[in-house]
Parts: C-alpha cells; sequence; structure tokens
C-alpha cells in the first residue's frame, strides 16, 4: 500500500493540494482512504477539498462569499477566471486529474 509519509492535511494547509504531481498521475485509493482518517476533519470536508483542488487548479471561479475562494486565494497557483465554468475546467483537465476527480466522487458516494 502506497500512503504518503506526511499527513495529506499537512500537504493541503502548506500547498492547497493533498497530493502531490496530482494533475499529472493516477492517486492511488490508499492515498484516498488517508483523507478518511485525518484527525479532526470531516472525510466529506476532505474529498471534497480534494475535488475541488482539480477545479481550483483548472481556474474555476468559486464566488467571493464562498469559503473554497477565502481558501483557495491564500495560494499564488490559484488564478480564477470568472468566465470558466464548472464544464470549461473540467474540459481543461488533464486525463489524470479527471480520473482523480472520478475516483474522489466515488469515495464520496462511500460516505453516503
Amino acid at each position: 500500500m502506497n500512503i504518503p509519509s506526511e499527513s495529506p492535511i499537512d500537504r493541503f494547509v502548506a500547498t492547497g493540494l493533498f497530493f502531490e504531481n496530482q494533475d499529472s498521475r493516477c492517486i492511488s485509493w490508499a492515498e484516498i482512504q488517508s483523507l478518511f482518517v485525518i484527525e479532526g476533519v470531516s472525510p466529506r470536508w476532505a474529498i471534497q477539498a480534494a475535488i475541488n483542488s482539480f477545479y481550483a487548479q483548472a481556474h474555476l471561479y468559486f464566488t467571493e462569499r464562498s469559503d473554497w475562494y477565502g481558501f483557495f486565494e491564500q495560494w499564488s497557483w490559484y488564478q480564477p477566471d470568472v468566465n470558466v465554468s464548472t464544464e470549461m475546467a473540467w474540459a481543461s483537465m488533464s486525463a489524470y486529474a479527471q480520473e482523480n476527480v472520478n475516483r474522489l466522487s466515488i469515495a464520496r458516494k462511500w460516505l453516503s
């Protein structure tokens, strides 16, 4: 099982991303499962934050009233574009990023 040596929440707080090189490789199920056991963090929140990080990297604009906008705006890599729709953001993602969002969406269904 390939579980990252650092805590996924530590990476997320430091970079805004749970997974290293998340748009250029498939994240493992073990890495996704590591989001379920972050002390003090709801698994549902962690999964949604991971999904949103892919959309944020694809320049999706989260409204300024959104907690997500406030969260992602602290990183220079977040370059939101008010003209980018969810569909446009999805279409601009790499095949790896799309697969990772799909995997995370499946994990979110596990929580239902």
